[in-house]
């Protein structure tokens, strides 16, 4: 019997239904940040799965941070998203992606 998400936590299929494309990674040792396409992953990928098996290519570090990832969406600077200020503006852009037409 397959898992649900309650007992994985988000799966990829809970990140397209917010209509996200790929996922943000961030290195949590150091600034690094890459972005991972989906497309091809299995709707029942957990997002626990995907961060476990990070390993970053600039300090080798295994802890990661992962969040949806919109289509022409720009991952922010680390250094921008932890200030009040980034968060903000992240959120400011979570909004309006969610208000555009079609969305919902």
């Amino acid at each position: 019997m397959a898992k649900t998400s309650k007992e994985t936590g988000l799966t990829l299929d809970d990140i397209r239904w917010l209509q996200a494309d790929a996922v943000a990674v961030s290195c949590i040792t150091c600034p690094h940040q890459t972005v991972i396409n989906i497309e091809g992953l299995s709707n029942s990928t957990s997002l626990a799965s995907l961060a476990a098996g990070f390993v970053c290519e600039h300090c080798g570090g295994r802890d990661a941070h992962l969040l949806p990832r919109w289509a022409g969406a720009t991952v922010p600077s680390p250094k921008v998203a932890v200030t009040e200020t980034g968060l903000k503006e992240f959120a400011t852009e979570v909004l309006n992606h969610m208000a555009r037409p079609g969305y919902w």
